[in-house]
């Protein structure tokens, strides 16, 4: 038993993993209601990526989105061995 936690605690791919990271914008940040913006991504370190209410997404991409709301928060979650982080920017309509 003693072998293995010391495995564990001492793998490689544990000592040098990283949390994700995630960087987007949206573009406008404020818009009329009606109109579209841009949403750009890009994330590292993680497994997997997704937006509430879309759904899974790529590590990088882009979306068009649609509010329909004053103040829209559009937020991102990654996920990974080490951990989930979520990042929100908010699209004023």
């Amino acid at each position: 038993m003693r072998i293995l936690i010391f495995i564990i605690l001492f793998s490689p791919t544990l000592l040098f993993a990283q949390q994700p990271e995630i960087s987007f914008t949206v573009e406008p940040t404020t818009i009329y209601l009606g109109n579209s913006a841009t949403l750009k991504w890009n994330i590292h370190n993680a497994d997997q990526a997704y937006i509430p209410n879309i759904g899974k997404i790529p590590l990088s991409g882009s979306k068009i989105i649609s509010p329909k709301s004053k103040e829209s928060p559009i937020t991102i979650i990654a996920e990974s061995s080490i951990g989930i982080v979520s990042k929100t920017i908010i699209v004023t309509v």
